[in-house]
């Protein structure tokens, strides 16, 4: 290449060399040169260097050969095929945003989908709180570092019924505040996986989810929480809990368990006592039914439970049927058929409210076949019990209050039992 540029700039020159007629060139005797033979000689050369550098004439590529003509055809035309696949993808989303570094969207079938990041504290407003309604799953399975505070996250969710919370990451988190509240039709939810040993509020932390059938929450450290109040309220549908590892200490559990009717077995751990600092009760199981012990195999009262047997580590199991309880030293049930059965005992005096008095419009009939003996006060004993058709044997030969001549009672005994053939 020096070789080429040497030569072209010797040719630039040479027509303003002012060379002479007669002047010669002398270096050697054999290299003298008169004025026309070093232009002659000079031109051989560089054309004969041009040759070189030069490509031959079937070398050479055009235009069109270096871009094919389908090529210049899509920059002359160009076409958006990306475009058009945003605007498809964007038809199956409803929503789309993000949580600190999370990014979520809500398809078109309701389905939350939250991505790997680190969220933000929620301040009791969740960051697609105009979508609850639509929502009806979450998946959060990517790593998701929560803050700490997730008060609200997936609260008034209530098409929701499926929930994969398994990338959570709680080891942070200090308020979950009805973080599930009212997720009405919720059918099942794990957080065995979640670490609460910073939590400090978990008030109405599950309170309306109305269709949870049951709730594993034996992994979850309380140590430091101050407050349980209508943590599981109206969890209606719920069947099962186990709060093996719950510490109640110091902690305010008023309405715990309020409206769970359907529960039936519920673990506690030694950790669990049902009494504040001060000593009283701060709440108790359902008080619908009695209580079976696993570790007796007595049966107890919700209050006696509370009351006797704080701290002990135990399963219980609740009767089966709507409603079970004591009425003096009488055992009654009332099962899944309306059927009210009053088992032996002493009944205690009503005070015009008598103990079934709760489940009065579903009570359909009366069964006292063994010897129940009354108080001395039995008013209002069947009153109010619209649906009941029947009863057995129960004035005339159970009851022996009218042997003992306490009539006086009788007259409330079955007010408004307009269906009631007594026999």
């Amino acid at each position: 290449m020096k070789r080429l540029l040497a030569l072209l700039m010797a040719l630039a020159l040479l027509p303003c060399a002012g060379f002479a007629e007669e002047e010669v060139f002398a270096v050697e005797e054999e290299f003298a040169f008169t004025e026309e033979e070093p232009v002659a000689i000079l031109a051989e050369e560089t054309v004969e260097a041009l040759e070189e550098y030069i490509l031959p004439e079937e070398e050479t590529m055009s235009v069109e050969e270096l871009q094919p003509e389908e090529a210049i055809e899509e920059l002359e035309e160009p076409v958006e095929p990306e475009e058009v696949c945003i605007e498809e993808s964007l038809e199956e989303v409803q929503a789309s945003g993000t949580w600190g570094t999370c990014r979520w969207e809500i398809d078109d079938d309701g389905v939350l989908t939250i991505h790997a990041g680190t969220g933000a504290d929620t301040n009791g407003r969740c960051p697609w709180e105009r979508y609850t309604e639509e929502i009806t799953a979450v998946v959060a399975a990517e790593k998701i570092i929560l803050p700490a505070d997730v008060s609200r996250l997936f609260c008034d969710c209530g098409s929701m019924t499926t929930m994969d919370v398994s990338g959570f990451n709680t080891g942070s988190v200090e308020n979950m505040f009805a973080m599930f509240a009212w997720c009405i039709s919720l059918t099942t939810l794990d957080v065995s996986g979640f670490d609460t040993g910073y939590v400090i509020d978990m008030y109405s932390m599950f309170a309306h989810c109305s269709s949870l059938a049951a709730l594993d929450l034996s992994g979850f450290d309380t140590g430091s929480v101050e407050s349980m109040h209508t943590m599981f309220y109206e969890c209606s549908s719920l069947t099962a809990l186990n709060l093996s590892g719950f510490d109640t200490s110091g902690a305010d559990m008023a309405w715990m368990f309020d409206r769970c009717n359907r529960l039936a077995s519920v673990t506690l751990g030694s950790g669990f006592s049902f009494k504040g600092d001060e000593g009283g009760v701060l709440t108790t199981l359902p008080a619908r039914t009695m209580w079976t012990s696993g570790a007796t195999g007595k049966m107890y009262t919700a209050e006696e439970i509370a009351e006797n047997r704080s701290g002990i580590a135990d399963t219980y199991t609740a009767l089966d049927g709507i409603a079970s309880g004591l009425w003096g030293t009488c055992l009654w049930e009332i099962d899944d058929d309306g059927v009210l059965t009053i088992h032996a005992g002493t009944g205690a005096t009503n005070s015009r409210i008598s103990p079934w008095d709760s489940y009065a419009e579903v009570i359909t009939a009366v069964v006292a076949t063994e010897e129940v003996v009354l108080p001395e006060n039995a008013s209002s004993l069947f009153c109010l019990f619209f649906g009941m058709t029947r009863s057995t044997n129960s004035e005339a030969a159970a009851f022996p209050w009218i042997s003992q001549g306490l009539i006086p009672a009788v007259s409330q005994t079955w007010a408004k039992c307009s269906k009631t053939a007594v026999r």
